[in-house]
């Protein structure tokens, strides 16, 4: 089922316009540098080899060059040492930096190697490593130990008398080799050099920086167990200073929005809200929401649904306002919007554009940077006992009014439900403006109907053949996700009823 329903994801995403891909262009043969490996050699004296991959550089000028302290840009004329190769193995270039003195045990050294063709650069990422760095690896105290009982022996002593000599030169006494340092790591974020990781003595304090460029929301951070600790709004510094202690430790900022759901049972039935969450944590994304009360809630774990209540009345000023007012506005409003208006159920366009609206204003107020998403309706089958024409304010479905199958397949949902659903869609949109992301599901549904539900017999409706299936619902989850933010969910490991 599993696999099926992967190779149909990717075909209903191709329909719906979601997958982000494009040709690739012809690769042209232009000079590129790449440091491969870095390793510490201990002989009469110590010091770093560098193993680097030079492509297309034959008749170019190529080295590495050294820095002794993190720069903006590491390039050509900046560096503090500029080294010739020492030499090739195993295809690579070697470069051998050897101006390493006792009481440097604990300096960061950066490295980046360069091609220069007729006056032009090329720069190989840049690379951080140092004795200290070495040291810890081997002893395990960044992770498995990777040296012999008598390679540890000597690092211990090593460190040890480069913490004296240090001191002995007064030279960096706050950060001895002799001292303990822990690794600091960061995803999503970077270190004051820069860099996502690196080692930092015991009690000092380091500034995390956030890499993410949104526009909206907040950045939640966490530690290596995925638990929040601190959340800052991207109005303000996104970044926060962690104390070292007395282990290593990992951190991650992950982009976090608040979101409110709207919709009837066919955003419930299996918790559609849940797998666009779901689908965006697969990719570094929190998405919680606001418990709004309504007739839904006992489906639903976030109570995130329908601003509707159970008399099927229209939204209302008082309650919307109610459920945005609190510490933290809200970044996204997901309306589930087809042609039987289930934005305001049992309502007319007007009725709709009018919750549209103060949707619009309500988070405009705010947040100045928040999204409507709209998601249009997965539409109904053939031979479905849900209405199939306008209606007027209040109307609720007429089983008279269901459709007549036109196919051998009942089930097949009809191209001009279809049409019609896209129309009040695109109208609703129009209404509101740039304001909204428009998810199109009907069209994957017409789509998987029109190709491939004979070959795969997967439906995408529930029994009462108006509620998605669990399969309906995913889809609908995918391509709202992919079209919100800009991103494929296809090939995560998010499945949830299929």
């Amino acid at each position: 089922m599993k696999k099926a329903f992967s190779v149909l994801f990717a075909l209903f995403l191709f329909a719906s316009g979601v997958l982000f891909t494009s040709a690739a262009a012809p690769a042209q043969s232009l000079p590129s540098a790449e440091i491969k490996a870095y390793n510490l050699i201990i002989e009469d004296n110590v010091y770093i080899s560098y193993a680097v991959l030079f492509e297309n550089a034959e008749g170019c000028e190529t080295g590495l060059l050294i820095w002794t302290a993190p720069r903006s840009s590491y390039v050509y004329g900046s560096a503090d040492y500029t080294l010739s190769p020492a030499g090739t193995a195993g295809g690579y270039t070697v470069f051998e930096f050897r101006d390493i003195t006792a009481k440097q045990m604990t300096d960061v050294f950066y490295a980046a190697a360069y091609v220069q063709k007729d006056g032009n650069y090329c720069y190989s990422a840049p690379k951080k490593y140092s004795i200290l760095q070495y040291a810890y690896n081997k002893l395990g105290y960044t992770g498995m130990r990777t040296g012999s009982e008598k390679l540890a022996d000597y690092l211990e002593s090593m460190l040890k008398y480069g913490g004296r000599t240090q001191t002995y030169e007064n030279y960096h006494t706050e950060r001895l080799a002799s001292d303990k340092f822990y690794r600091v790591k960061a995803e999503n974020a970077v270190l004051p050099d820069g860099f996502s990781s690196g080692l930092y003595k015991e009690g000092a304090k380091v500034p995390l920086t956030y890499t993410g460029e949104q526009t909206t929301g907040r950045v939640s951070w966490e530690n290596a167990g995925g638990s929040p600790f601190e959340t800052k709004s991207v109005s303000g510094d996104t970044g926060i200073t962690v104390t070292v202690g007395a282990n290593n430790a990992e951190y991650s900022a992950k982009p976090s929005y608040k979101a409110v759901f709207i919709g009837d049972s066919r955003m419930a039935r299996y918790n559609t809200a849940d797998l666009i969450a779901q689908f965006a944590r697969a990719d570094g994304i929190n998405i919680y929401g606001i418990p709004v009360t309504n007739y839904l809630s006992t489906r639903d774990a976030y109570n995130l649904y329908g601003l509707c209540n159970s008399g099927r009345t229209a939204i209302t000023n008082s309650t919307f306002l109610k459920a945005i007012a609190d510490e933290t506005p809200v970044d996204y409003v997901f309306c589930f919007a087809g042609r039987d208006f289930t934005l305001c159920y049992g309502s007319s366009r007007t009725n709709e554009k009018k919750a549209l609206a103060l949707i619009k204003t309500a988070l405009l107020e705010s947040n100045p940077n928040g999204k409507i998403a709209l998601i249009s309706s997965n539409g109904f089958p053939d031979g479905s006992p849900w209405f199939d024409s306008d209606f007027g304010d209040n109307e609720t479905p007429d089983a008279s009014k269901r459709y007549v199958s036109t196919s051998a397949a009942p089930n097949r949902l009809r191209s001009e439900h279809t049409a019609a659903i896209k129309s009040n869609a695109a109208a609703l949109n129009s209404y509101v403006g740039n304001f909204c992301t428009m998810s199109y599901v009907g069209d994957g549904v017409e789509y998987y109907y029109n190709n491939y539900y004979d070959e795969y017999g997967i439906d995408l409706y529930d029994e009462n053949r108006r509620d998605p299936s669990p399969a309906g619902s995913y889809l609908t989850a995918a391509i709202t996700y992919a079209q919100t933010f800009g991103k494929t969910p296809y090939g995560s490991d998010v499945y949830g009823k299929l």
